[in-house]
């Protein structure tokens, strides 16, 4: 137990000793583009743009797919309407559960409609507030 404790205390000291000579990310970064093609960095996902993917907290895919990125704002209604096909696909045009009473189980599918538009909407506000979509 001393004996790895004693390790990390090294390890902190010399990370330490390379900020302080300035030996951090930047300067691998700057000695790999030196080294390296760029074809050969892009391949390896070792850009900027690599870089900047890895450090966002928003699926790749929602980040550079332009489907997703240069997707106008959604208009009155649009949301609702992809929740409401969503809904359609996962529980059957005429869903009703007809164990309840009829007024129970439209509040029921009314909810479950709500509950994928917000989904749909968060889906939307994340790619927005990583600047992608529209608005």
């Amino acid at each position: 137990k001393e004996e790895r404790r004693v390790r990390r205390a090294e390890a902190r000291a010399r990370a330490a000793e390379r900020a302080r000579r300035g030996g951090g990310k930047g300067k691998l970064k700057e000695r790999l583009a030196q080294l390296a093609e760029p074809e050969t960095l892009k391949q390896a996902m070792l850009t900027d743009v690599d870089e900047k993917i890895r450090a966002t907290d928003l699926p790749e895919r929602l980040q550079t797919d332009p489907s997703v990125v240069d997707r106008p704002p959604p208009e009155a209604g649009e949301v609702r309407h992809e929740a409401q096909w969503c809904y359609e696909r996962l529980f059957g045009e005429s869903h009703y559960d007809s164990s309840l009473p009829e007024a129970a189980a439209a509040l029921l599918m009314s909810r479950r409609i709500e509950a994928i538009e917000a989904v749909l909407r968060l889906l939307r506000q994340g790619s927005e507030a990583e600047g992608g979509g529209g608005g």
